[in-house]
Formats: C-alpha cells, sequence, structure tokens
C-alpha cells in the first residue's frame, strides 16, 4: 500500500486502478482485524470457561477430602491424643475459612462467563453442589469441634478424678495405719500434721469442685458419655464425703486427747504457782518501824491477792475441764480428777495461809489504808503530771480549741482531787498522833515529795495552758491569714486579667475603675496589716510559733506588696495609656484646627468694599491667633517628646504623628506668610508705622508695672513675684526679636521722604524705651532674690526646729522597759533616731551656714534670723547629748533584761529536762529500751553541752555585779538557784541513765538466755533421737555424725553458757534490781546444758551399743559367708583329687585349705566372745536374736569343721592309694628292666 501510495504520488501513467485496489486491499484487511478479534474473544471466553471447570474440580476434590477429615470419628483415646486431634482440627477449620474466598471468588467467576457458558444446567448444578459441599463441611466441622471439646473435657476430668482419688486412697491409708499419741509433744506434731492435711483439703476440694462444675456442664450439654461421668462424679463425691468424715473423726479423737494432755499440764503448773505463793506467804514478815518494809509488805500482799483473785477463775475453769473430761474419758478418770484433789488441797491451804497472814497485820491495817491512799494518789500525781506535760500541740484550730477544752477538764480533775490532798495532810496529822510504832521520817520524806509534786503539777498546769493558748492564737492567726491570702489571691487574678483600652474615654473609665480596685485593695490592706501586726505581735510575745509566723508574715506581705507594685504598675500603664491617647486627640483637634486655618488662610478672595489696611489687621490677628496657637503645637511636641523619653516603645507611632503636625503648621505658615507678604507690600509703611505704635504701647504698659515695687510679705508672695518678672523678661526677648523684623521690613520702605522719616522716628522711640527698661528689670530680680533667699532662710530654721522638737521628747524619754522586747524596741527606736540625727546632720549645718550669712547682716531680718539660729543650735545640741545619754541607759537595761531572759529560759528548759528525767517509762522490749536509751545518751550529751550555756549565764551575772546593779542581790540568788537545778539534773540524768542501762541489760540478758534455751532445745532434740540405726552401716554413720554433733555441740554450748554465766555474775556484782529474776535464769540455763550433756552422754552409749550389736551381727553375716564360701571350696578340692595323681600337689591344696580355716578359728572365737558379752547386756528380743545367730555360726563352723574332716581323710586315702601305685609302677619297671638283662643274648666274653 505504502508502494501504491508512492507510485500515486508521482503521478505515472496507468494509476485510475491503484487507487482501486488499495481501497479494496484496506477494506479486506478491516474484515480481517474484526475476524481476528472475533476469534481471540471466542478463545478468551472458552479459556475462561475451561479455567472455571478446572477450579471448580479442585475446589470439590479439596472439599471432599476436608470432608473425610473433619467427619472422622476418631475422637482420642486420652488427653494427649485429644488435644493431638483438635490442634489438627483448627489447622483444618482454618484451611476451611481460608477456602470460603475461593468459593466466593468461583461465584464471581460463574458471573463473569458469557451467557452462554454461565447459563448451561452443567455449570449452574456444578456450582450449586459446590457451595452446599462448603456448607456441609463447615456445619461438620463445627460439630466435630464440639465434639473434640467434649471429649477433652471428659478425659480431662477423668485425669482430675483419678488424682484427687489417689491422693484420696494415700491419705486413708495414713489415717487408718494413725494412733492417736499420749504425750504431749507427740500430740501436737500429729495437729501440726492435720493443720497442713486441712491445706491440702481445702486445696483438693478446689478441685472437686473444678470436678462437679466440669462434669455439669457436661450434663447440660448432653454429653453421650453422661452416665459414665455420672458415676464418676459420684464416686469421687462418696469417695471424698468418706475421707471428710475420717478427718473429722481423728481431728475428734485428736482435739479430745489434746485436751485431757493440757488439762493435765495445766494442772501441774497451776500446783505448782500455788506452792510458789504459799511459800512466798510464809516468807511474808512484818516490820512495824520501816516504812519501806510496809509499803513492800502491802504491795506484795496486793500482788497476792491480784494473783489469787487471777487464780479463782482458772480453778473454776479447771473443775470444769475435770468433770467433762472425766465424762468423757470414763476409763481415764481417776487419772484426770486426782490432780485436781491435790491442787484442792493446796488452794485450802494457801487460804489459810494468806489469812493468817493478814491476821497478822491488823497492826498496820489504818496506816495500809493511808499508805494505799497515798500510793493511790501518788500514781494519779504522776499521771497527770505526765498528762500536763505533754508536748502535743494541735494542728488546726478545731484541735487547739479540744486541747484547751480538755487542758480545762484537766484543771476540774485537780481540783477534784484537792480534797484528797488535804485529807491526806489531815490523815498524817492524825497518824503522828497515833501510838504504834510507825515510820515517821520516812512518811515525812513521802509527804515533803507530795507537796512537791502537787506544786509542781500546778506550775506544769499553767506552763502547758500557756502553750496551749499561744498555740490556739496562732491558729486563730492562721484563719485570719487564710482569709487575707483570698483577699490577696482575688488580687492577683484581677490583676493578672487586664486589658488596655484605645481610646480616652475607655481609658478614664479603666483608670476610674482601678481607682475603685485599688480603694477596695486599700480597705482590705488595712485587714492585711492587721494581720500583720497580729503576727508581729505574737512574734514579739515569743510565740512558740514563732519561726512559722513570721514565715507567713513575711509571705503576706511580700505578696501584698507585690499586689500594690503590680497595682501601681498597670495605673501607670494605664495613665501612659491615656497620655498616648490624649496626645494622639490633642494631634487630631491640632490637626482639625490646621486644616481649618488653611481654609482660610487660602481664601484669596478681594473684597473690594474693604479697605487694604482692615485686611493687613485682619490678617495680623490671624497671624497672632498662629503665634499664640503655636503654643499649642509646642505643647504637643513637648508631650510627644515626654511620651518618647518615658516610652520608647512608643517613639515610632508619636514620631510620626509629630512629624504629620509638622508639616500641617509648616505648610500653614507658609501660606500665612506668603499672605502677610502679599497684603504688606501693599501696605507696607502703614503696616509699620502701626506695629511700631503698638509695640512703644506694650513696652509703656511694662514700664509702669516696674515702677511699683513689692517686697512681698513672704516667700509664696516672692516666688509668685519673681515668676512675673520671667514673664516680662520672656517678653522683652519676643519684642526684641519684633523690632528687628521690623528693622528688617523698614528698609525695604519706599524712598519716600515723609514716610521714612516717620517710621525712623517711632522706630529710635522704640529703641530707646527698650533700652531704658533693661536695668529695671535687672534690679527688680536681684532685689526679689534677695528677699527670697531671708525668706527661705526662714523658713529652714522654722522646719529644722520643729523637727527637732518633734524628736526630743523620744530623746528625753524615761521610758526604759520592763521586758527584754520592750528594751529592744526602744533600742531600735533610738538607733533609727540616732541614724536619722546623722543623716539630718548636713541638712542642719547648711541651714546654720545660710542663716549665719544672713545673720551678720544688720537689718531688722537678720536679727529674727538671728534669734533662729540661736535656738535652732541650742536644740540640735540638746537632741545629740539626750540620745547618746539614752543610748547608755538602754545598752545597761538590755544587759539586764537578757540576763533576766536568759535565766528564764534555762529555768524552764532545766524544769523541762528533769520533768522528762522523772519519767519512769523503761521500754516493752529490748529495741525500745535501747532506743529510750539512745535518746538519752543524746539528751545527757545536750545537757553536758549545757553547761556552756550555764557558765555564759554565770559569765553575764558576774559582769552585773561588777557594773553594780541594782539588783545584784537578786540576780546573785537566781544564778545560784540555776547551779543547783543543773547539779540536781545531772544527778537525775545519771539515775534514769543507771535504770535504762540495766533494764537493757535485763533485755539482751533475756533475749540471750531466751536463744540459748532454743539452740539447747533444739540440740536436745537431735540427742534425744531414738533412732539406732538399721545395720552396721547405718549405725556408724548415725555414730560419726553424733560425734561431730557432740563435738559441735559442746565446743559452741560452753562458749555460750559461759558468756551468760560471765553477764548474769556482772549484772550481779553491780547490784542489779532484778537480781533474784537473773539468778533464776542462770540456773534454768545451766539445768537445760546439763540435761544436754546428758542425754547427749546418753545417745552416745547407746549409739556405742548399737554399733556394738550391729557389729556382732555384722562380724556373724560375714563369718558366714567365709564358711558358705569354704563349703563351696570343697568341692573343687575333692575335684582336683581325681584330676591330679601328684600326691604333693593334693598336700599343698589341703594345707592351704586348712590354713584359711585357721584364720576362721579366730573370727569364731571372737563372735563367742562379742555374743556372751551381749548376752549379759541384752535381753528379751535382741538376746534371742543374739544367740541364734551364734548357733547358727556355730552351727556352720561345726558342717565346715566335719567336711573339712571328711575332705582330709579322703585327700591321705588318696595320697596313700597314688603313693601305693607308684611304688608298684616303680617295682614293674625294675622287674621289667631285670628281665630284659636276663633275656639278652650277649655272652662273656
Amino acid at each position: 500500500m505504502q508502494r501504491g501510495q508512492q507510485i500515486l504520488s508521482e503521478k505515472s501513467i496507468d494509476t485510475a486502478g491503484i487507487q482501486e485496489r488499495i481501497m479494496d486491499v484496506k477494506d479486506e484487511w478491516t474484515t480481517l482485524e474484526d475476524q481476528a478479534a472475533q476469534r481471540l474473544g471466542h478463545l478468551q471466553e472458552a479459556l475462561n470457561f475451561f479455567q472455571f471447570s478446572t477450579e471448580t474440580d479442585d475446589l470439590v476434590v479439596w472439599l471432599q477430602d476436608a470432608y473425610r477429615l473433619v467427619s472422622s470419628e476418631d475422637f482420642g483415646h486420652d488427653e494427649y491424643s485429644t488435644q493431638s486431634l483438635l490442634k489438627k482440627h483448627r489447622g483444618v477449620s482454618e484451611d476451611v475459612d481460608k477456602h470460603r474466598l475461593h468459593v466466593v471468588a468461583l461465584r464471581k467467576h460463574m458471573v463473569a462467563l458469557p451467557l452462554r457458558y454461565s447459563e448451561q444446567e452443567e455449570v449452574l448444578v456444578r456450582m450449586v453442589e459446590v457451595e452446599q459441599l462448603y456448607t456441609e463441611v463447615v456445619e461438620v466441622g463445627v460439630l466435630r469441634q464440639q465434639w473434640l471439646h467434649d471429649a477433652l473435657a471428659v478425659y480431662r476430668m477423668f485425669s482430675e478424678v483419678n488424682a484427687c482419688e489417689l491422693w484420696i486412697d494415700e491419705k486413708e491409708q495414713w489415717l487408718n495405719k494413725m494412733e492417736i499419741p499420749e504425750k504431749l509433744e507427740d500430740v501436737e506434731v500429729v495437729a501440726h500434721r492435720f493443720e497442713s492435711l486441712d491445706q491440702e483439703m481445702n486445696s483438693l476440694m478446689g478441685r472437686i469442685l473444678d470436678v462437679n462444675q466440669i462434669v455439669q456442664q457436661l450434663l447440660d450439654g448432653g454429653h453421650p458419655s453422661s452416665t459414665e461421668v455420672r458415676g464418676c462424679q459420684d464416686h469421687l463425691n462418696s469417695r471424698w464425703n468418706s475421707i471428710v468424715g475420717l478427718v473429722e473423726q481423728k481431728k475428734d479423737q485428736l482435739d479430745s486427747m489434746l485436751r485431757l494432755q493440757n488439762y493435765l499440764l495445766e494442772c501441774v503448773e497451776i500446783k505448782s504457782q500455788i506452792q510458789e505463793k504459799r511459800k512466798a506467804i510464809d516468807a511474808t514478815q512484818y516490820a512495824g518501824s520501816d516504812l519501806g518494809g510496809v509499803l513492800a509488805l502491802q504491795r506484795r500482799l496486793s500482788t497476792m491477792e491480784g494473783a489469787l483473785s487471777v487464780l479463782e477463775p482458772k480453778l473454776m475453769h479447771l473443775q470444769e475441764e475435770a468433770e467433762h473430761l472425766a465424762t468423757a474419758h470414763p476409763g481415764r478418770a481417776t487419772e484426770v480428777l486426782l490432780p485436781f484433789d491435790g491442787i484442792s488441797v493446796e488452794w485450802e491451804e494457801l487460804k489459810r495461809t494468806l489469812q493468817g497472814c493478814e491476821d497478822s497485820l491488823m497492826v498496820a491495817s489504818r496506816l495500809q489504808s493511808f499508805i494505799q491512799d497515798l500510793d493511790l494518789f501518788l500514781t494519779w500525781l504522776v499521771q497527770t503530771q505526765t498528762a500536763a506535760a505533754s508536748d502535743q500541740l494541735p494542728n488546726d484550730l478545731e484541735e487547739a480549741e479540744k486541747l484547751i477544752n480538755k487542758h480545762a477538764a484537766l484543771k476540774e480533775e485537780i481540783g477534784r482531787y484537792e480534797e484528797d490532798y488535804e485529807r491526806l495532810q489531815a490523815m498524817n496529822e492524825l497518824l503522828e498522833s497515833e501510838e504504834a510504832p510507825l515510820p515517821q521520817a520516812a512518811l515525812q520524806q513521802w509527804l515533803q515529795k507530795l507537796d512537791v509534786g502537787w506544786n509542781k503539777l500546778l506550775e506544769m498546769w499553767e506552763s502547758r495552758r500557756d502553750v496551749l493558748v499561744q498555740a490556739h492564737i496562732f491558729h486563730l492567726f492562721l484563719r485570719d491569714v487564710k482569709q487575707a491570702e483570698s483577699f490577696i489571691n482575688n488580687q492577683e487574678s484581677a490583676l493578672a486579667h487586664g486589658e488596655l483600652p484605645n481610646t480616652v474615654e475607655t481609658v478614664e473609665a479603666a483608670v476610674k475603675k482601678h481607682k475603685d480596685f485599688t480603694t477596695t485593695m486599700e480597705l482590705n490592706l488595712h485587714r492585711i496589716k492587721a494581720v500583720i501586726e497580729a503576727g508581729e505581735s505574737l512574734i514579739s510575745q515569743n510565740n512558740i510559733y514563732s519561726d512559722r509566723i513570721k514565715e507567713r508574715v513575711d509571705t503576706l506581705a511580700n505578696r501584698g506588696n507585690q499586689n500594690r507594685e503590680q497595682a501601681q504598675q498597670w495605673l501607670d500603664k494605664l495613665n501612659d495609656q491615656w497620655a498616648l491617647q490624649r496626645f494622639l486627640q490633642d494631634c487630631h483637634e491640632l490637626g482639625d484646627w490646621v486644616c481649618e486655618k488653611m481654609l482660610m488662610a487660602r481664601d484669596s478672595s478681594h473684597d473690594e468694599t474693604q479697605k487694604l489696611h482692615k485686611k493687613w489687621l485682619k490678617h495680623q490677628a490671624f497671624m497672632a491667633e498662629l503665634a499664640q496657637n503655636k503654643e499649642w503645637l509646642e505643647k504637643i511636641e513637648r508631650e510627644g517628646q515626654q511620651l518618647i523619653h518615658e516610652k520608647p516603645e512608643l517613639g515610632q507611632m508619636v514620631q510620626r504623628k509629630l512629624a504629620e503636625i509638622r508639616e500641617c503648621w509648616q505648610d500653614l505658615e507658609s501660606t500665612t506668610q506668603a499672605k502677610a507678604q502679599q497684603l504688606f507690600q501693599a501696605n507696607k509703611a502703614d503696616l509699620l508705622v502701626q506695629s511700631y505704635h503698638s509695640l512703644d504701647q506694650r513696652l509703656g504698659q511694662l514700664e509702669g508695672q516696674l515702677a511699683f515695687v513689692d517686697r512681698g510679705q513672704d516667700l509664696s508672695t516672692v516666688n509668685r513675684q519673681l515668676k512675673k518678672l520671667q514673664t516680662m523678661e520672656f517678653q522683652m526677648e519676643e519684642w526684641y526679636k519684633e523690632v528687628g523684623h521690623l528693622q528688617v521690613q523698614a528698609s525695604s520702605v519706599p524712598q519716600q521722604a515723609r514716610v521714612k522719616e516717620t517710621v525712623a522716628e517711632q522706630q529710635a522711640a522704640v529703641e530707646a524705651r527698650m533700652v531704658r527698661l533693661i536695668e529695671p528689670l535687672k534690679e527688680r530680680r536681684r532685689f526679689l532674690l534677695a528677699s527670697k533667699e531671708v525668706h527661705q532662710v526662714g523658713r529652714d530654721l522654722e522646719d529644722e526646729m520643729l523637727w527637732v522638737q518633734e524628736r526630743l521628747p523620744l530623746a528625753m524619754s524615761q521610758e526604759h522597759g520592763s521586758s527584754l522586747q520592750s528594751v529592744q524596741q526602744l533600742m531600735k527606736k533610738n538607733q533609727t533616731l540616732q541614724i536619722e540625727l546623722q543623716g539630718h546632720h548636713g541638712r542642719v549645718e547648711e541651714v546654720l551656714e545660710r542663716a549665719g550669712i544672713i545673720a551678720s547682716i544688720r537689718s531688722p531680718e537678720g536679727n529674727m534670723v538671728r534669734a533662729g539660729l540661736e535656738q535652732l543650735a541650742q536644740l540640735w545640741a540638746l537632741l545629740w547629748v539626750e540620745t547618746e545619754r539614752r543610748q547608755l541607759v538602754l545598752d545597761a537595761m538590755y544587759q539586764a533584761q537578757q540576763y533576766y531572759f536568759d535565766m528564764a529560759e534555762v529555768e524552764a528548759w532545766l524544769s523541762e529536762q528533769e520533768l522528762h528525767m522523772m519519767n519512769e517509762e523503761k521500754g516493752k522490749d529490748e529495741p525500745s529500751t535501747l532506743q529510750l536509751l539512745k535518746k538519752h545518751l543524746v539528751l545527757e550529751q545536750t545537757i553536758e553541752d549545757y553547761a556552756e550555756t550555764i557558765g555564759l549565764l554565770s559569765q553575764q551575772c558576774r559582769q552585773l555585779l561588777e557594773m553594780g546593779h541594782p539588783d545584784c542581790e537578786q540576780i546573785s540568788k537566781r544564778q545560784s538557784q540555776i547551779d543547783r537545778l543543773y547539779v540536781s539534773l545531772k544527778d537525775l540524768v545519771e539515775e534514769r541513765k543507771s535504770r535504762l542501762e540495766q533494764q537493757y541489760w535485763l533485755y539482751q540478758l533475756n533475749r540471750e538466755v531466751d536463744e540459748l534455751e532454743q539452740w539447747i532445745a533444739q540440740r536436745e532434740v537431735v540427742a534425744s533421737s531414738p533412732e539406732l540405726g538399721q545395720d552396721f552401716e547405718h549405725v556408724t554413720l548415725l555414730q560419726e555424725k553424733f560425734t561431730d554433733f557432740a563435738s559441735e555441740t559442746g565446743n559452741v554450748g560452753q562458749e555460750r553458757v559461759t558468756a551468760v554465766n560471765q553477764m548474769v555474775d556482772e549484772l550481779i556484782d553491780y547490784g542489779h534490781a532484778e537480781a533474784a529474776t537473773i539468778a533464776e535464769w542462770k540456773d534454768g540455763v545451766n539445768e537445760s546444758w546439763a540435761d544436754l550433756l546428758e542425754l547427749m552422754e546418753t545417745r552416745a552409749q547407746m549409739l556405742a551399743a548399737s554399733h556394738h550389736l550391729h557389729k556382732f551381727f555384722s562380724d556373724c553375716r560375714e563369718v558366714l559367708c567365709q564358711i558358705a564360701d569354704k563349703h563351696r571350696r570343697l568341692p573343687e578340692v575333692r575335684g582336683r583329687q581325681s584330676s591330679t595323681s601328684n600326691t604333693s600337689t593334693l598336700q599343698r591344696l589341703l594345707q592351704g585349705f586348712e590354713q584359711d580355716i585357721q584364720l576362721l578359728v579366730t573370727q569364731v572365737r571372737q563372735l563367742q566372745e562379742s555374743a556372751a558379752q551381749l548376752r549379759t547386756v541384752y535381753a528379751g528380743e535382741k538376746a534371742d536374736a543374739i544367740a541364734c545367730r551364734e548357733h547358727e555360726v556355730m552351727q556352720c563352723w561345726k558342717e565346715l569343721l566335719t567336711s573339712c574332716e571328711e575332705c582330709r581323710v579322703q585327700i591321705t586315702t588318696e595320697t596313700d592309694k597314688l603313693r601305693f601305685f607308684s611304688l608298684v609302677r616303680d617295682q614293674i619297671m625294675w622287674m621289667d628292666s631285670i628281665i630284659c638283662q636276663i633275656g639278652t643274648g650277649e655272652k662273656p666274653r
């Protein structure tokens, strides 16, 4: 075709048919392409159909395999196989879920087939079969999964049931074999085992409940094996019920035996207690002349009665227990009731003894009552002192009120006990009148302690009340502080949310609102100041919370100052904003005025009816108005420059506004000047004359003002005259400038003689008058300045004298303070006055110097200044002298008050420490006692360090005495009292330290004794072990271990016992208060140690005897083995008889065998000796076993000897036989050799 196109393009000859042929070829080619595309489409549709068929076949095959797997009837035979099948089934289910996409894709593929394929009945049927088959696979898979889960649950249930039944079988065997022991220790061991069994049964019960829950789920789900599962559950529950019943039965038996053993043990303990009490009562004797003996006897009897009142309910309970046990154990009723009968006898004997002792104490009955009352009152007094000396401080106002009420109730209680106090004093007088021998000296000592304690209690109550009142005031102060803080928070919130307005009106409104806020703030400030003043007052009163009060006061003051500063800053911002907006408003008003005047200045309309001079005058008025309003522009510029200086951040905006105003003003001035120049050129000469005339009139007015002289009556009048003079001088300067401008204008006046002359005359007159006014102005200024200096010096002298007179009463005050705080305040005020005088000294000197200069001038004013100068100098010198004198007096008073203050603090501290030292707390155990001892050591070190404070106080006392203070005698007494208090406190410290150390040593010894006894008890368990070994090797191992145990126990135990005994001896030698108890502990430890050594010795002997016995049995077994070995060797020897023809070999064999037997002879003899020894030691079954083993060994030994004898006879016989056969053989051989020699044919030569 390209070739044809080329030919057509060349336009050769005969081209008419080429075009037609090209068109035909194109049509045929198009037809061919359409048919090829149609063919390709048919082939693609066929390919899709066959692909669909292939995928359908593959999917059907896979689904059939999956259906075969999920429809399997294999559900496993145990838990492991079922779990494996369930895992495989999950994998198959996941594959089935994944093939759901294949089924959906196949459905989409079928829909995408052409109609001639998709509407075929075979395709539709195949698709429906695939979907149905997939649905069946899914349903069967779900069903199989459920069956597998059920099977797994069943197998797990069977596994749990088997485990539970195995445990139940084991415990049933243990319970059936168990016998309830008779000893208390064994009963407690079995009870402990039952506690462990309870825990195991609780755990097993949970497993059984889980099994029942699984069974119920299987039954509710309709499991095929429901009958088997139900039977298994019933069997397990029945077994569980039976084991529970068996355990409860054994527990009841065990509890009954434990109760019986506890009853017997309690009987023994109570009987021993009653015997001890009776011995203690028998050992009690009354000594009527010794109060300590009376008190000890009374306390002992009170303790004894209390112990008996405790024992009596125990006896009643023990009787009830005995009756119950006798009923529960009829066979052991005698064993149960007999101990209680012995206790009843001892109890009656104890009551008779106690009654006899009480009868013997009738002599001291009234004294006993008094001592009891005194003891109770002293106990109450100590407790009340402890309550009054409490260091508890309230945490809030409510708690403070509660503590104050509680303290008031304590005062009421003290008031109620005041009658008891007076009654005791009266009872003392009654006892003194008794004729019976009483311990009067000791009673007087106790009553003196009672008086001291009663007075001290009242002082402690007052001190505690002061502390609580201070705490209550402090919490009231905190309440006010919180209110003040709420005010401050509100102020801070209001100040933190302010925004600057943008107009003058809004700024003014904001300023007004802020002023209202500051007014409210000032009102709140008074409240805050009241709180701060209250806090400072508390601090000055030395409140116990002074540090916290000072912190809160400082915080409150700082926050209040910060709020005031922020309020002031916000007010400054508002004022700055007001100034800026005011400036912008002024600029706007000036701009509007300038625009208005600009229109007037540019008005060039000429009214012919008006004269030119009138226009000039009108324009001059306009220019004068401009000149007057130029101050407006200058004021705005000054305000703008001030704003720029004060607020640099507004500089750009202000500069831009000022530039715009200046530009407008310059345009207005230039326009006005141009118009003025235009009018001036039109009427220049007339204007000059009128200008000079107007200036001359103004100079005349100024000259008239200078002619009137006013000296001024006071400083304010002189200042006003000076200000007026400055205005005149400023006007003169302006007029000088105006004359200069007029001279310049006069030079351009036309050269007309008359006009020129008139202008010159006016100019000369004005210039001459201005020259005349210069000197009067200067003279007026000098006069006014001198008058001002005189009046100023007089005013300064009056001010300084008033200032000195205001401070002179403070310097001459006779108030010197009655306390340290007041003296400190007065000293602070005086020091402030001195600092103020030093700072004001320069000002006073300057005023005096200026006044001296004026006073040197002879004039009435000079005389007045001179008098004021002398008066001020006298007052100033008097103020200095009085201030120095007051400072010296206050210093002396400060030293004295500081000493009194330090003395009071030291005395209060010593009293407080003395109260702590009188505390009888000793600690409940070793850690608490050690803690108390550590605290006491720290306190002791603090008291030792406090000696430096006492020394400083004594040094202050000596200084005051050397200074000759008026209260020297009182100061000396107070110092002596402080020294005695300090010495007494140190003695109390040593006593309390000794008590705490003894108590700590006692607890430490108690811990060591308890640990040692526990260690000995643990060793006794090993030493009392009944295990003696099962055989020789076992007993040898036990003996080796026990040897090591005995060696270790002996070394360690002896060291610990020695250490405890040494500690006990040291405490007893030290004189410990509990020496009797410590000695009892020592005896108990030594007895326990001796018992342990005895047990160890017994155990060693028993192990040695067991070792001897088991060695005998072992030797018997060894000998029997050797005898059996010899018996086994006998057939070998006999066998060698027939195989051996050598007699010497048989002889050697027999000799070796007999030598081996000779070795056994020694062993057998040793066994006989051991058996003889053991028979003397053992009897019964062991003796029979020894004899049996010995008989067995001897029987075997005899059999061996008999067999050996028979063998030896056989060997001897066989040896003789062989020897005979050898001799016969030798004879025959000899005979044969002889016959040969006889039969030889050799002849003699």
